[in-house]
């Protein structure tokens, strides 16, 4: 039910009694607001007062406190501006649970009305006896949290779960297992130890239609996560700030599987998911001339972080890069080359190097596994080994991007001259042939070419010119050489 309010009446044109109708109730629902909205109105009918207006907090406890938007608020703002001078309520608990709030109302000035019995704030005694009743409601409601608290404490102490949401896995008192579900916990532990992926966990769960039956509706990398570190699973309760094992509380995972799916996960030199395939040339690799955020594709190339920003079709974009790339390899100097066969840092011996470091990884992160050795005292050769890994990556990728002009310019270049000068027919053909094999290349390929040649950045407007094509290699190409 929505606030309602009437337009302001001053009191000099009308001394008729203008009521505000609070209504509330701690849960949603509907039918129990109705209800105080028949009594609250009846009560006033039968004053002779004019209802001015009517505020309800729908699902709103009277022991926190109601914020600015709040029906309470807004029924407070309206006794300021002079709009009502009473209040009816079913009952004084529908009102307030705070001595705060009781001064609230005091101030105001208001005269309180409820169906169970009148209160008359503008009155010493009046103001007595709801202070009296507020100080019980309160008492009421400190009485019934202490009395949680220790009956929660207690269950701990006995090393039972204390009430709450039903813990996946479990049945309602979060101590018989679920059989089913207990089967999927057991599933993702054993599953992550087998691929160190906690997505790959999650898709293959939701693939097979094995969905989570509390809070998401499909599971996430975020809730496998928080299964795999979840104690509970290994039969132990919280009690006063640590986790203490329960003879009720049945486990569904053994400590040793619990302990090596949780030392993995906590490995920060753990290999993660490379995400989604690229499936797009450009997606990336070109940048938005506005904000500087890379482009990808969405039914266009577009800024990842500003829908706003340039948009260019596909086709077009494509096609400048293509004439671009096309063009730098024509006219590139042997710089594009890879190095040559006498250095040492050749894509062999990079490849024969980065086997060794994974294996030597490898090997170490089974023995923490097995028991054999501590993670804690592996973490800095684990990490040292990741970050050479990194860097013997990163420099064959810089090869491989080299080598794959190599593979597109064999046999081409060296026919274009003829005698000391540049037969033109000749070079229409070597474009044309550079164009065919650029175009038969697999696709990761083609990017790692696009990203060693060019930069590419697309600003706003229509025409080609916005595209702005900055060539690596090939220098004397970009508009700003002279």
């Amino acid at each position: 039910m929505k606030t309602e309010t009437l337009p302001a009446r001053h009191v000099e044109q009308d001394m008729t009694p203008r009521a505000a109708l609070y209504l509330r109730q701690s849960v949603e629902h509907a039918e129990g607001i109705d209800r105080q909205d028949a009594r609250t109105r009846s009560m006033a009918a039968s004053r002779g007062w004019t209802v001015a207006g009517v505020f309800a907090d729908d699902g709103q406890s009277a022991s926190k406190d109601r914020g600015p938007k709040s029906a309470w608020r807004q029924m407070l703002a309206a006794a300021e501006r002079g709009d009502i001078t009473h209040v009816v309520a079913v009952d004084l608990d529908r009102l307030l649970r705070s001595q705060k709030d009781l001064l609230t109302l005091i101030e105001s000035g208001l005269a309180v009305v409820t169906v169970d019995g009148e209160i008359d704030l503008a009155s010493a005694d009046g103001e007595f006896r709801a202070s009296m009743m507020a100080a019980m409601a309160r008492f009421e409601v400190r009485r019934k949290s202490e009395r949680q608290k220790r009956a929660n404490e207690y269950r701990a102490s006995q090393g039972r779960p204390v009430p709450g949401r039903r813990r996946y896995g479990y049945e309602r008192d979060n101590i018989t297992p679920r059989p089913d579900e207990a089967a999927v916990v057991q599933y993702i532990f054993q599953s992550f130890v087998e691929t160190a992926s906690v997505r790959g966990v999650a898709q293959t769960l939701n693939a097979e239609g094995r969905y989570p039956t509390t809070g998401t509706q499909l599971w996430t990398p975020r809730r496998i996560r928080d299964t795999i570190m979840s104690r509970a699973y290994i039969g132990e309760v919280p009690h006063l700030g640590t986790w203490t094992k329960s003879e009720a509380l049945v486990p569904l995972v053994g400590l040793p599987l619990y302990r090596r799916a949780n030392e993995m996960l906590a490995d920060p030199t753990r290999k993660t998911s490379p995400g989604a395939e690229v499936r797009h040339l450009l997606s990336g690799i070109t940048y938005c001339g506005v904000c500087g955020s890379r482009m990808t594709f969405m039914r266009d190339y577009r800024c990842r972080a500003d829908s706003k920003h340039p948009v260019i079709k596909k086709e077009k974009l494509e096609g400048i890069v293509m004439r671009a790339v096309t063009s730098a390899l024509l006219l590139g100097p042997s710089a594009i080359l890879p190095a040559t066969s006498d250095e040492q840092d050749t894509l062999e011996a990079l490849d024969a190097a980065l086997s060794r470091v994974q294996k030597q990884r490898e090997g170490i992160m089974a023995l923490v596994r097995e028991g054999l050795t501590d993670a804690a005292a592996e973490r800095p050769t684990l990490t040292r080994l990741k970050d050479e890994e990194r860097r013997l990556v990163a420099r064959r990728d810089q090869l491989a991007q080299s080598s794959v002009a190599a593979e597109v310019l064999a046999g081409i270049k060296s026919h274009l001259f003829d005698g000391h000068r540049v037969s033109i027919e000749k070079a229409v053909e070597a474009r044309q042939a550079i164009q065919e094999r650029v175009e038969s290349l697999s696709l990761a390929r083609h990017r790692e070419l696009v990203q060693l040649l060019v930069h590419v950045t697309v600003n706003p407007g229509r025409s080609e010119d916005r595209v702005v094509v900055a060539h690596r290699v090939v220098d004397s190409l970009n508009e700003d050489a002279a």
